[in-house]
């Protein structure tokens, strides 16, 4: 095949050591596959593909072979090479050939090449066909505009926004921003109307990126605000001491614990005890899953325990939690202690639940 491709002027053989060499027809040499132009690589590609297809049609039903920019590094004379050899593979074995190129002139090339003209396919003209639409298909749906603070307290305005409750079994990164910027309803505004950020993870991503100056100028704001988004995840970790991960349907399922029959009466419990696990044993244990047996219960308990779903540990008091988030979070000025407290006191008071 590399042979007919490059209309004689390669063979391919293998050296003493069995690795392929190229064996120059016209200058009777051999030549290491690496030091071969990209046009002749581009050839031998062709032919290992060929042969690999004809291999796993073992006889069978003729596969199309589509070539996407195949011949692109070729120049014109390895063009009309392939050209006609592509030709003759689809005239002697039935084949059908797609070739894609974005170049228009490769039409004319290949023509000139083989003496005949393929049928063309513009794409562009299939995917962006000019018509002509009423003009109310151009009509712009705005979002709905999001309130501003306009005088509202915190808690008022929390409610306009519908923020959740603060749940520290779910990923810290999810936490809304208004659990940080009590004390600035307009810039948690400007973070949702003007930047479409609404959580912590979001906000730490802007603070790094390129745009976190544009987002937010004052130097000493930028670095409250990453303060607090490690106040956050400081506290929550440790809120999470002695209460394991959270238990859900997916790691119910993968427990395989809980039969088909009893998943859904078991992930309603587990969200009724908002996914404590020892909550969710001890559930089980009284009963309120009807014909869930006890040996199921230990299993279940066993392996929440192993996959960190329940914590032995015992669980922090809040001013435990309050003194260990400030020494993890480490602030240098007296007026940063201050924010930390003042954020650990909105963290305790939105709980969902303790």
């Amino acid at each position: 095949l590399f042979r007919e491709i490059t209309a004689s002027a390669f063979d391919l053989q293998l050296d003493k050591d069995g690795a392929f060499i190229a064996r120059d027809l016209k200058q009777a040499e051999s030549r290491h596959l690496h030091a071969l132009s990209s046009g002749t690589r581009m050839q031998l590609l062709l032919a290992l593909r060929l042969a690999w297809i004809r291999a796993q049609e073992q006889g069978g039903e003729t596969l199309p072979l589509f070539l996407d920019e195949a011949l692109t590094t070729s120049d014109e004379e390895r063009f009309a090479v392939m050209a006609n050899s592509l030709e003759r593979l689809a005239g002697a074995e039935g084949r059908q050939i797609f070739y894609l190129s974005a170049r228009r002139h490769e039409c004319a090339l290949w023509k000139h090449a083989t003496g005949s003209e393929p049928p063309v396919i513009d794409l562009a003209a299939v995917r962006f066909p000019q018509q002509a639409y009423p003009p109310q298909n151009y009509n712009i749906t705005l979002p709905p505009s999001l309130p501003a603070p306009e005088g509202r307290d915190a808690e008022a305005y929390a409610a306009v926004l519908g923020v959740p409750l603060m749940n520290p079994r779910l990923e810290a990164g999810m936490v809304h921003l208004f659990h940080l910027l009590r004390d600035d309803l307009d810039l948690l505004h400007q973070f949702i109307n003007n930047w479409r950020i609404t959580s912590l993870g979001q906000l730490e991503a802007l603070l790094d990126s390129n745009a976190g100056p544009a987002a937010v100028t004052d130097t000493e704001l930028r670095e409250r605000l990453r303060q607090r988004c490690a106040v956050v995840r400081n506290w929550t970790a440790l809120w999470r001491l002695g209460r394991g991960r959270p238990v859900n349907r997916i790691a119910l399922e993968q427990s395989g614990v809980v039969s088909a029959r009893f998943i859904g009466d078991v992930v309603s419990l587990s969200e009724e005890v908002k996914g404590d696990g020892e909550a969710l044993v001890q559930a089980l244990r009284t009963g309120q899953v009807a014909g869930f047996r006890t040996s199921k219960t230990d299993e279940l308990q066993s392996w929440l325990s192993g996959e960190g779903y329940t914590d032995e540990e015992d669980i922090l008091p809040v001013e435990d939690r309050r003194r260990q988030t400030l020494q993890q979070t480490m602030p240098a000025t007296s007026e940063g202690i201050e924010d930390v407290n003042m954020v650990v006191t909105w963290l305790e008071s939105a709980l969902a639940a303790d």
